[in-house]
């Protein structure tokens, strides 16, 4: 599927011709036992990453009976997935299963962010399923789905190892990680090897991670010119420091450089989460492709010396970095987000953060994680280079902006909601009016607020501390809900239009999918994957 994004992937199994049918962007590895876009701390050629405790990317592994689908080792990707009378079906993309199996988001139903955004209650009590106009889709994050031949299981990933000590143990642990993961992604048995790309701002995650990067071979790194309020952010002090180059992208530029390789830049992000959060990220992809990026999400959760109760179950505070789960498909990285590794090990960290050796790496109040800092500081990294005080970061969400889609987006997007808003009833309409006329009023008034408390010269005080965050959270709906009410819906459809289905695979109808075509297999076993570009 040479038009399709590189790195997406969609299998479909039929328990009757005993077959994986995998179709599959240009990015994809792919091998008589296994097809992944993924990268782990282990041999290449044996493609045990099914085994591994560590992956980023993700993939399918045939082993006798069994069909493992093999998921990213964090929560910034997902697999998804429909059983069908023959098999299940599933997909590294949204979008993609969607679009094979002729289904569209349902414009009646208004809690797909929240269903979304629900992963961040961890791995046990998100939201595993959404609705669509016939099947539900369900989604599966930090675990393998296994399918051999009745139901699609879902299987624990392997532990890292336990019993984290010290400072030492712990970041040796990501250190040799780090280095098994650099051999895997040059491995000469891959068509197409990567290269690592580092992620720096003025705060501790991406700073600490790029740092054990330039260890192994990390030569460069994305600093965007400053965060979502416009405040310098860049971390090139850093980028020099550590000896590698920084790749400064301006923020500001990401639609209009976006918008000369996707007609609709904003769909991407918007397709993975109805937020559009880190749609920023589109200014830099000229500079991602064949990279495995290294990130910091989840470093708030490992690395806080006042991170909440450890939990082996991957909370998070925000689902930052999912809404890179569709892009970095078309674009053709792999996000690795370093923090995640070890996460059921949470309470082993913390307690290393809070221990007396980490004492003299606790700087400030309100923003200390010593574990980062020790990582920065021992390679020379001056201590008021970073860390300093909490940034708000580049990726807010698109619907808290005034021009949330650019103006062919927007064109498109209000022709999409005109021609499908016949469909919801009298009712609904009358409810989302009256919910939008509230909705600006509250904006409005919060607006307000927060302007005329930025206009005194008093410092905030702690109540006012406690409120603003509220005030910032409601300000947006000043712009209004209903006309934004449908970008979910609409993004899905317009990127599923990137996954063209050969014509003896496309559905004629949504009612008449009983599954793919599939071509016969071995009669024992699984035997090879029947894979078609």
């Amino acid at each position: 599927m040479s038009d399709w994004p590189p790195l997406a992937w969609l299998a479909a199994c039929s328990a009757r011709m005993a077959t994986v049918r995998v179709l599959h962007g240009s990015g994809v590895e792919v091998r008589d036992e296994f097809a992944c876009e993924a990268v782990w701390p282990a041999s290449f050629e044996e493609g045990d990453f099914d085994r591994a405790a560590v992956v980023a990317g993700s993939g399918i592994r045939v082993r006798g009976e069994e069909v493992v689908f093999v998921s990213a080792t964090s929560t910034v990707d997902r697999l998804h997935s429909v059983v069908r009378q023959d098999g299940p079906v599933v997909s590294n993309s949204l979008p993609c299963l969607m679009r094979a199996l002729g289904l569209e988001a349902r414009v009646d139903y208004w809690r797909y962010l929240q269903d979304l955004q629900s992963i961040t209650r961890g791995v046990v009590r998100y939201r595993r399923t959404i609705p669509t106009t016939g099947d539900h889709v369900r989604l599966t994050y930090f675990h393998n789905l296994v399918w051999a031949g009745g139901e699609l299981a879902e299987r624990e990933k392997p532990l890292e190892p336990t019993g984290f000590a010290d400072f030492s143990d712990y970041v040796g642990f990501l250190r040799a990680t780090l280095a098994g993961i650099a051999r895997n992604m040059v491995s000469s048995g891959r068509r197409r090897p990567y290269e690592f790309l580092g992620t720096l701002s003025s705060g501790y995650d991406a700073p600490a991670v790029t740092t054990l990067g330039a260890e192994v071979g990390c030569a460069q790194a994305v600093c965007f010119d400053e965060s979502r309020t416009r405040e310098p952010d860049s971390g090139v002090p850093i980028a020099h420091a550590l000896g590698i180059e920084p790749l400064v992208i301006k923020r500001a530029t990401w639609r209009r450089r976006a918008s000369r390789l996707d007609q609709f830049p904003e769909a991407t992000f918007l397709a993975a989460m109805p937020s559009g959060h880190l749609a920023s990220f589109g200014a830099a992809r000229d500079h991602l492709h064949g990279r495995v990026l290294l990130t910091g999400f989840f470093g708030d959760v490992m690395w806080d010396l006042k991170a909440r109760d450890p939990t082996p179950h991957v909370e998070r505070q925000t689902f930052s970095g999912l809404t890179l789960t569709e892009f970095r498909l078309g674009a053709g990285f792999i996000n690795c987000p370093v923090p995640f590794w070890a996460a059921r090990q949470k309470a082993d960290v913390v307690a290393i953060s809070r221990s007396e050796e980490m004492r003299d790496w606790i700087v400030g109040e309100h923003y200390q994680r010593p574990i980062p800092r020790r990582i920065v500081e021992a390679v020379g990294v001056p201590r008021d280079a970073f860390g300093y005080r909490k940034q708000p970061g580049v990726g807010g969400s698109l619907l808290s902006e005034h021009e949330f889609l650019g103006p062919e987006s927007v064109g498109d997007y209000r022709a999409w909601v005109r021609s499908r808003a016949s469909g919801l009833s009298n009712e609904r309409l009358v409810v989302l009016a009256a919910a939008d006329r509230l909705a600006r009023g509250v904006g409005w008034l919060a607006g307000a607020t927060l302007r005329a408390h930025r206009r005194r010269a008093t410092s905030a005080g702690r109540v006012w501390r406690r409120i603003e965050p509220r005030m910032n959270r409601a300000q947006p709906r000043e712009y209004g809900i209903a006309g934004r009410l449908f970008t979910f819906q609409w993004a899905l459809g317009r990127v599923g239009e990137r996954y063209v289905l050969p014509p003896d695979e496309a559905p004629a109808s949504p009612a008449a999918v009983t599954g793919l075509n599939f071509t016969q297999a071995a009669p024992r076993g699984f035997g090879r994957l029947r894979t078609r570009l």
